[in-house]
């Protein structure tokens, strides 16, 4: 008789294609060969990027409530159904609580740990772009409940780490890297020119941006750069990506006289593939956990120009520019430029933080975290 898998409730708000939902469910492809089964607690009851995948691995999603509402009310009834749940649920030993901010998805650590449950507290995230003496103080208190109750303590780099827990507990958090698929970002000569003939790119030269648009992925800033080397060559470019920000970007794009020159793809599950039609990927956020589009970049053997918000931890390779937002779109455009210049996509990755992020390796520490519990 097959041994019923070890089931771990993920609280991760919701299970679109960012940056957090790609590294869980990557994660969870790998885990089911480990007999681990992943399920789901999600805020709002949409259909959503991963559903169904989730459903064809043989995982749940429970939605909290029909709407992601922020009032106090709501969030209240969204924590009783939760507690509700758990009740009904005792195989749940273990829950993995995803932290954008010290103060994300606490009530559900509180409920759980008031239910017996373990507890991990898993940051994704460098900063907040919400600022204000009262959000750091209410910062402040809640980094110390999350360090009180959280059974183990997770970060996706030092940053994340230092962000959502106290300096007093940050010695304690053990970092797990956001691990890829190497073999699967290898550059395609096929691939690249199918994803140019299916966008019409020609031989331009194509700054490419994956991400959800939201204020900390900065494409406002983006635009303003990319405005720059549109005056000065043949340029496009390529955005992959949803959120609530698009239609403000587009509108800027519209205003900024770029129509026809930047590409919104939405959504992609061929991410690895769509990498190959770039020639530079740039991401000037104004912070990231980790930014493992950057390492999936580099798999592929694009260079990559990154603000020096992001953790260092990502450079895999030498195709790497870190800058401040604080230099200016001016200088953002030269050091495009100068990898404008066709460079050999068959890189080597051989840099030391390479071996640290593949994938096979995130899910031996992921389980024996599991395991340890």
């Amino acid at each position: 008789m097959k041994k019923q898998p070890t089931r771990i409730l993920h609280v991760i708000g919701k299970l679109g294609s960012g940056g957090i939902e790609s590294f869980v469910i990557n994660v969870y492809r790998h885990v089911i060969a480990r007999n681990i089964q992943f399920d789901f607690i999600v805020f709002r009851d949409v259909q959503e990027f991963y559903e169904e995948e989730i459903r064809k691995l043989g995982g749940k999603k429970y939605a909290m409530g029909k709407e992601l509402s922020p009032k106090l009310l709501e969030r209240i009834k969204r924590v009783f159904r939760f507690l509700k749940l758990l009740k009904e649920h005792p195989e749940y030993r273990i829950i993995h609580v995803h932290m954008s901010n010290p103060a994300s998805a606490l009530e559900y650590l509180l409920v759980s740990k008031l239910l017996g449950r373990k507890v991990i507290a898993h940051s994704h995230a460098s900063g907040d772009y919400r600022n204000g003496k009262v959000r750091a103080a209410a910062y402040m208190v809640c980094r110390k409940i999350v360090c009180r109750f959280a059974d183990k303590k997770l970060a996706c780099s030092q940053k994340a780490a230092e962000w959502i827990f106290s300096s007093k507990y940050v010695r304690c958090v053990e970092i797990i890297y956001n691990g890829i698929d190497f073999g699967k970002f290898v550059f395609c000569q096929h691939e690249r020119d199918k994803i140019r003939m299916q966008y019409h790119l020609g031989d331009n030269f194509i700054i490419g941006h994956v991400g959800r648009f939201a204020p900390e992925k900065n494409h406002r800033f983006l635009i303003e750069v990319f405005r720059k080397l549109a005056d000065i060559c043949n340029v496009e470019l390529l955005l992959v990506g949803e959120g609530d920000g698009r239609k403000d970007v587009e509108l800027l794009v519209s205003q900024s006289n770029l129509e026809g020159k930047v590409i919104f793809a939405g959504e992609r599950r061929d991410v690895s593939c769509i990498l190959q039609a770039m020639d530079v990927l740039v991401m000037p956020s104004k912070y990231e956990g980790f930014g493992i589009v950057a390492v999936e970049a580099q798999a592929s053997g694009l260079p990559c120009v990154l603000s020096d918000s992001i953790p260092r931890e990502v450079q895999c390779t030498d195709y790497v520019s870190f800058l401040s937002l604080n230099e200016g779109a001016e200088k953002w455009a030269e050091e495009i430029m100068k990898f404008r210049v066709k460079a050999n996509r068959n890189v080597s990755m051989n840099h030391v933080n390479s071996k640290e992020y593949d994938i096979r390796k995130t899910v031996e520490k992921i389980e024996t975290v599991y395991m340890g519990l």
